[in-house]
């Protein structure tokens, strides 16, 4: 598997948004939690305090999400991105559909739709035993 840029956004109480620092990360990398600890660590580093909420999340994919919003007739408000790896169960509960020849799941939540953009990057091979490299101490939220 190889790795995608993620984007670990920092928030400040108050101030909403006040920073963003990238990197590329490996599908277990993610499932780990590597990503998020990059960027609580960076928050902690520069404002000195544990009070920064971070978020993870992709790459924006404008006409992803145009597309899937035309397809499921939402504004575009409605649809929370979500970081698609292969190794997390919870997306066997997402439809998976091709819009535009690019591959897309989502699942209706109470506030919308949370939706994904499938990258080849992280695909898992058929044969492949990813269960086995995730680490026991992962649950999903």
């Amino acid at each position: 598997m190889g790795k995608i840029k993620l984007f670990m956004e920092i928030r400040r109480p108050g101030r909403g948004l006040v920073d963003c620092i990238d990197g590329e990360f490996t599908a277990l990398e993610h499932v780990r939690n590597i990503p998020m600890e990059r960027g609580h660590a960076y928050a902690k580093r520069k404002y000195q305090d544990n009070k920064s909420l971070v978020q993870v999340c992709a790459e924006h994919n404008g006409i992803a999400e145009q597309l899937l919003s035309e397809f499921l007739q939402v504004p575009k408000s409605h649809l929370i991105p979500k970081v698609h790896n292969p190794l997390l169960s919870c997306f066997t509960a997402y439809k998976q559909i091709r819009l535009g020849g690019i591959s897309i799941c989502y699942k209706q939540v109470s506030l919308g739709f949370c939706y994904a953009v499938i990258r080849d990057e992280w695909k898992v091979c058929k044969g492949q035993n990813a269960p086995n490299t995730i680490p026991q101490a992962v649950k999903e939220v």
